[in-house]
């Protein structure tokens, strides 16, 4: 049974010293500890390296071996994968929906606000804001906030793709 300073190991594993200490404290990796001239000094056994080794990097290759490390998938792994995927396809169709009500919502409105405004048009809320200062966007300053008339800013983007 061959065993490796701290060093060595740390050379072996590719870690820094804290994530070492961090294994050992945590009893991820197991250490023997030897009296020495300079006080207690840690050994760790190869076999318990590349386990670590192993668990680390699944794709890890030992020195003896001539292949890669067979990684199985079981059944359970794949039906889970399934369901993530599908999880997110339902994902992706409810914000569609959301934004589908919202810009309903948004058009039976007599004024829009500027956010309003971006969400229809996907334009930035800055670029409406510049154009509503320049006088190209009508609306009318209400307190803080701007409110566009829908006719006017239906012209609006007319306008604008039509320069482009």
């Amino acid at each position: 049974m061959s065993e490796l300073n701290k060093q060595e190991a740390l050379k072996y594993l590719g870690v820094s010293d804290r994530t070492l200490e961090r294994w050992v404290k945590k009893y991820k990796i197991a250490v023997r500890y030897e009296n020495t001239d300079r006080g207690r000094s840690p050994f760790f056994d190869i076999s318990e390296l590349d386990r670590v080794k192993l668990e680390r990097d699944p794709t890890y290759r030992p020195a003896i071996s001539t292949g890669l490390v067979p990684v199985t998938v079981t059944q359970e792994e794949r039906s889970l994968a399934a369901i993530a995927e599908s999880l997110k396809t339902i994902a992706c169709a409810t914000s569609s929906i959301t934004a589908y009500y919202q810009v309903a919502a948004i058009l039976a409105k007599k004024s829009l606000s500027i956010r309003e405004a971006a969400i229809m048009s996907g334009l930035s809320i800055n670029f409406l804001k510049y154009h509503l200062k320049t006088g190209n966007l009508v609306g009318k300053k209400l307190g803080r906030s701007w409110r566009i008339c829908p006719q006017s800013f239906e012209r609006f983007m007319v306008d604008i793709f039509k320069e482009t």
